[in-house]
């Protein structure tokens, strides 16, 4: 798995597990982590859902000037956001911060047919239905 895409997951699983707690907001700042990294590995799909997430519980959220995370990561104010946000939530205290929480995930890459099926399965979505609505 490329470290882009262990980050991608690690951040999904974060936003899981914070909605578990019911920590939303904690949830919403590993889903904009997770946008900006599925943005950079060209799925887009997946970004609008977590944008979509984001917006569904914080009606105005930063993400919502934009149309896009593509697009916001355009901006250098969105720019200056996330880097606060990667401060806030690092890669390396991600497992870290899972353990803490108690919540574990046994899904596996290898039990799927590529990187977005698996990232969007730690979603708890299938990734047909995911680039349909969201493709």
């Amino acid at each position: 798995m490329t470290d882009s895409l262990n980050e991608l997951i690690l951040n999904l699983r974060l936003a899981q597990a914070f909605k578990t707690k019911w920590r939303l907001p904690d949830r919403d700042r590993a889903l904009v982590l997770a946008a900006v990294r599925a943005c950079l590995l060209d799925i887009p799909a997946l970004a609008a859902f977590c944008r979509k997430l984001i917006l569904q519980n914080n009606h105005g959220h930063m993400v919502r000037k934009w149309d896009s995370i593509q697009l916001a990561l355009e901006d250098p104010d969105f720019l200056h956001f996330y880097k606060q946000l990667e401060r806030k939530l690092p890669v390396d205290q991600a497992e870290t911060t899972l353990q803490e929480l108690g919540v574990k995930c046994d899904l596996v890459a290898e039990n799927f047919p590529d990187d977005a099926s698996y990232a969007a399965a730690v979603l708890g979505v299938e990734w047909e239905w995911l680039s349909q609505n969201f493709g």
